[in-house]
């Protein structure tokens, strides 16, 4: 297990003059924030990603020119068709089906690995407009359904755009293969795209393709500039701007309200929940459990447990029932212990891969500069914490229902890092910043949308009472040392005391249990370069179909089918 160490980093004040890269990027941002009418983060991480989603279709059309020659437009017209009669024939309840490319016939090992990227387009399309486009936009294409970014169908509405895609590059493709298709090719989806799927990102005077291009190359610049210049320690003196760590020792232990929240499974015969509640009552001598958080004051009731649910986002599992308990606000080592014993209610704590443990913190007291501080170091350390705390089932792409912040320009946010710490310094208000942060949702590791606290969501359920409380500790003292504006970042000691591997050697009360539609390509990652294959696709939807029966169990969410609203959609634009 990789230990926390201190970094080594001089201790100077930090002068008022921001590093010359640091200006250029602030500059960069405020041309780009004109050039495009608006200060707006999200449209800046949906310019900034939109190349990865499109490139398969470049990839496409340069293959077809140097592949056929002669009569390349019919060729190519030839393979749409084919394609969409693949997608009409596509099954996703069958994985024999679940492939593009087994319908079309005609083609070689370059052309079926193409497919494969545009059916990764497809695969990704929900994930990448849920996290970079407008609402308004999102509801209007997807429909009302938003609260989880997974669901059934949701990789045919993506077939069913790259078809879209297709014949509009098919309907061009005599203009475009002018010797610089592949160009053309990224041009005309990009303009077709932000027409059909996301009219607030439109094209329009002084904000062009090319302009676009201009200004993200010119960001990917900066940002390996960036890197590099963090990297060599020439930042070393401007501690506070990117919240380098110093010798000055914190004090960690101080008690900060927060509460949490755990996923968990009970036998069948608590699937009652008023049954559970009665037990829970009865064997720990608790007052008073409610039934529903739909009045937010109940987690203020000093007399109550706090909540018990059951949790929209768990699929029933045999001879099981899924439940959630959520604290009431802990203020005290007291309350934390009363809260706890949730974890003694039964021999045996079930739980599985989708379970999580969920602490929210009280953010009194914050002020802009507050949160920015705890976003920068959660940036910072983020994968650390996270190796340290969460098992193996649950790192990397297997977070579930969180991505990690620092990774919001790409899959390695290491290189990153120095620049999102000016793209958060520039937010001049909470809501830029949680744009910044989490693109406006609640599904990142540090989520900072609640009004009142912040949740950390990276956390696996166990129970194994001693470990979940030092990770409760962890994150108070990461808050407050951010509060403070504290010298050491993080409650080192705690953190390699109760580490997975610890909680692995000691924890023989948790059973995980595997589910047998587990996807295998989390919806939840947004990796367009990342193809995914028939089996992936295929437990992507069993599983999405599960959760969609789960959330409709609560009566609090109703499944909603883009992918047929779409179909009725596009039948009477043709009418």
């Amino acid at each position: 297990m990789k230990k926390f160490t201190d970094r080594q980093h001089h201790e100077n004040t930090e002068p008022q003059k921001r590093p010359e890269t640091v200006r250029a990027t602030e500059k960069a941002f405020n041309q780009y924030f004109e050039m495009i009418g608006r200060k707006d983060f999200k449209q800046f991480y949906y310019d900034w990603h939109i190349d990865d989603m499109i490139e398969p279709f470049a990839e496409l059309t340069e293959y077809f020119v140097r592949k056929y020659p002669e009569r390349t437009a019919e060729h190519f017209d030839e393979f749409v068709k084919e394609f969409t009669q693949s997608v009409d024939n596509y099954n996703i309840d069958s994985e024999k089906f679940c492939s593009v490319k087994n319908g079309i016939y005609h083609k070689d090992r370059e052309l079926s690995q193409i497919i494969d990227k545009i059916e990764t387009f497809s695969f990704e399309l929900r994930q990448f407009s849920y996290s970079f486009m407008q609402e308004n936009d999102y509801v209007s294409e997807f429909g009302n359904w938003v609260y989880k970014p997974n669901y059934p169908y949701s990789h045919l509405h993506g077939l069913s755009l790259s078809v879209d895609v297709l014949n509009r590059l098919s309907e061009n493709f005599n203009y475009m293969n002018n010797g610089l298709i592949a160009e053309n090719t990224r041009c005309t989806a990009d303009s077709f795209l932000r027409h059909k799927l996301a009219p607030q990102y439109r094209y329009r005077h002084g904000y062009t393709y090319q302009s676009r291009k201009n200004a993200t190359a010119r960001f990917v610049a900066l940002r390996n500039r960036m890197a590099q210049e963090y990297k060599s320690g020439q930042y070393n003196q401007y501690g506070d701007y990117f919240q380098i760590e110093t010798h000055h020792r914190t004090k960690f232990g101080t008690y900060r309200p927060n509460g949490f929240e755990l996923e968990f499974y009970v036998p069948a015969e608590y699937g009652d929940y008023g049954k559970l509640i009665d037990y829970l009552k009865a064997k720990h001598g608790w007052k008073k459990v409610y039934t529903t958080n739909k009045d937010p004051s109940v987690y203020n009731d000093e007399k109550a447990a706090g909540v018990i649910e059951r949790d929209e986002s768990l699929a029933a599992m045999a001879g099981l029932a899924p439940v959630e308990y959520a604290s009431r606000i802990m203020k005290s080592s007291k309350d934390e212990k009363e809260c706890l014993k949730i974890m003694d209610s039964f021999d045996k704590g079930y739980a599985n891969v989708h379970c999580s443990l969920h602490q929210h913190v009280s953010a009194a007291g914050f002020d802009l500069n507050t949160y920015k501080r705890l976003v920068k170091r959660m940036m910072q350390h983020e994968s650390f914490i996270v190796d340290n705390f969460a098992a193996p089932e649950r790192r990397n792409n297997r977070l579930l229902y969180a991505t990690y912040i620092s990774r919001n320009l790409s899959a390695n946010g290491t290189r990153d890092y120095p620049f999102l710490c000016t793209m958060a310094d520039m937010c001049d208000n909470l809501n830029e910043l949680r744009d910044m942060v989490g693109f406006g949702h609640k599904y990142k590791t540090l989520n900072i949308m609640p009004s009142k606290t912040v949740e950390f969501r990276y956390m696996n359920a166990n129970f194994n009472k001693h470990y979940v409380a030092a990770f409760l500790q962890f994150n108070r003292d990461f808050v407050n040392s951010a509060v403070t504006n504290s010298g050491t970042h993080i409650n080192r000691p705690l953190a390699n005391r109760f580490n997975w591997m610890q909680n692995l050697a000691e924890d023989d009360k948790t059973v995980l249990g595997q589910l047998s539609y587990y996807y295998q390509s989390p919806y939840d990652q947004f990796r367009p370069n990342k193809t995914v294959d028939a089996h992936t696709i295929h437990e992507e939807h069993v599983y999405a179909r599960h959760i969609a029966d789960a959330m409709s169990h609560t009566g609090k969410f109703g499944y909603y089918n883009s992918w047929f609203k779409k179909k009725v959609r596009d039948a009477s634009a043709r009418a």
